[in-house]
């Protein structure tokens, strides 16, 4: 810690503190991947929301795809949790995000227009639905 005057007659004096930070160690893709095995059902679109709730972007996509899904009725199957719970977070490798079977998937930042990203994420749904040849 240091301490500096800025000025001998003021009244205020500078303080400097260096912290040090620990980097965590970094999770490649392939390891997360590993640790991550969805249970996929036939014929089913499985959609998991791993969150930590710190991201308000990812909290309204996470409603807008909630949503979204509600069309589809009994062919998608929706699994939230909690990434704040530590035995969550060790369990799926520390990964946040949107998986459509098991792929991360981006849907965009919502806007205003929620109707229209409503839409994108149906067919986004829609076209993981269909069997893949």
């Amino acid at each position: 810690m240091w301490l500096f005057d800025t000025d001998e007659k003021a009244d205020i004096s500078l303080m400097a503190v260096k912290f040090e930070k620990e980097e965590p160690p970094r999770i490649e893709k392939e390891q997360v991947q590993r640790k991550h095995k969805p249970k996929l059902e036939q014929g089913k679109l499985l959609i998991e929301m791993l969150d930590d709730g710190q991201c308000p972007v990812s909290c309204v996509t996470g409603q807008l795809v909630k949503e979204a899904a509600g069309g589809f009725s009994d062919k998608v199957v929706i699994k939230e949790y909690d990434m704040k719970d530590e035995v969550v977070a060790e369990k799926f490798g520390y990964m946040k995000g949107i998986f459509l079977n098991g792929e991360k998937t981006f849907f965009g930042y919502p806007d205003e227009e929620y109707q229209g990203i409503i839409g994108e994420i149906r067919d986004i749904l829609r076209k993981n639905l269909k069997p893949k040849n």
